[in-house]
């Protein structure tokens, strides 16, 4: 299964050093959208879990991140609700 780095990002993230390396996979994890580390982990761990591997479905997912959830989604548990709610409604191009 692959994961996804930096480079498969089509959106513009923060990057701040401290963060890299304390990122886990838990439900209760606050995901700042804003944060490339954060955005990675949350994808590659959506991924994981739902067996995806496609770019296309990659850029589906970053799509919804960014451009359709709302702002007050901050737990992955409530990410990824949103996300599995809106997969079929929203149309990505």
């Amino acid at each position: 299964m692959p994961v996804f780095t930096k480079m498969s990002l089509r959106y513009t993230y923060n990057w701040p050093e401290d963060v890299a390396t304390e990122i886990s996979s838990s439900d209760d994890d606050v995901i700042d959208i804003k944060n490339g580390y954060h955005v990675l982990n949350y994808i590659n761990v959506f991924f994981a879990r739902k067996g995806l591997t496609s770019t296309d479905t990659f850029y589906k997912l970053e799509f919804i991140l960014n451009e359709r959830m709302p702002s007050t989604l901050e737990t992955r548990k409530e990410i990824t609700s949103f996300v599995l709610k809106a997969w079929n409604r929203i149309f990505y191009n």
